[in-house]
């Protein structure tokens, strides 16, 4: 855990952020001495822009020598991070119904609980700043680098070799030994989950989700979902993953019945 070197004063959190700021050259020295390859979780996703900027500064690669975790998944953070930040969802409907039963005791008259209540997080939105395997091959990192910057883009595989300082071959070979499929493979999987991603939260059409990922046509996208998922992009969208919000409420309810179940 980073240590600042002079204790923050107790104030409302944008002026606690404020503080932060000033120690950047303490976190970036901290953040080199790490071993690496090293995971990090900070404590928000403003904290955790502030690690991949560093990073970026101090010349360490994210994610693969830091990967980066933040917390609240807010949206426009997550997004100008540079890559992309990986953000803990809270589930802020359970926190506020929570919160409200708690409230409802207390004004009947019920003694507050001993310990804090823990309300478990929806999930974690998985973006550029963790999607990584950890290697030791500085070579193969450098080219699954260049491979992830550009999948979403008309990409010629002997760029990725020579990004890498390896012929087309030993790239290729090297993908196989170390991650298990070749950087086609990749590239047509990198541009999978993203279709999920836009399945899920845009109501975008095919043909647009597409062009985004680099599949081009709607039809192309269609057959390569199909083949790979099992489902089609339409199913997927209307059926694949419940939203935060669908999980928020069968928590929720799953809380209900559990309380209706204890007082029976």
């Amino acid at each position: 855990m980073f240590q600042a070197p002079e204790a923050l004063h107790d104030t409302q959190t944008i002026e606690y952020e404020k503080q932060g700021l000033f120690f950047e050259n303490h976190v970036a020295e901290w953040l080199l001495n790490l071993p690496k390859p090293t995971g990090l979780l900070a404590c928000n996703d403003i904290r955790g822009q502030q690690v991949t900027k560093l990073c970026r500064r101090s010349g360490l690669m994210v994610p693969e020598e830091v990967a980066v975790v933040g917390v609240d998944n807010d949206e426009v953070l997550c997004e100008l991070s540079d890559p992309p930040l990986t953000s803990v969802v809270p589930d802020a409907a359970g926190i506020g119904y929570d919160a409200a039963v708690l409230l409802d005791g207390l004004m009947a008259g019920r003694p507050p609980p001993c310990n804090p209540i823990m309300v478990a997080p929806l999930g974690v939105i998985t973006r550029g700043s963790s999607d990584v395997l950890a290697l030791e091959d500085r070579q193969l990192v450098a080219g699954l680098r260049f491979l992830r910057e550009n999948a979403f883009h008309r990409i010629d595989m002997s760029e990725v070799a020579r990004a890498a300082g390896l012929s087309r071959r030993a790239l290729e070979r090297r993908f196989m030994i170390q991650i298990g499929r070749s950087p086609k493979a990749e590239v047509i999987r990198l541009r999978l989950e993203r279709a999920k991603e836009l399945l899920r939260e845009t109501d975008w059409p095919l043909a647009e989700i597409a062009e985004k990922t680099g599949f081009t046509h709607g039809e192309y996208l269609h057959t390569v979902f199909t083949l790979k998922t099992g489902m089609t992009p339409g199913v997927f969208r209307k059926h694949g993953q419940p939203t935060a919000d669908q999980l928020s409420f069968i928590r929720r309810r799953a809380r209900r019945q559990a309380g209706a179940a204890t007082r029976e």
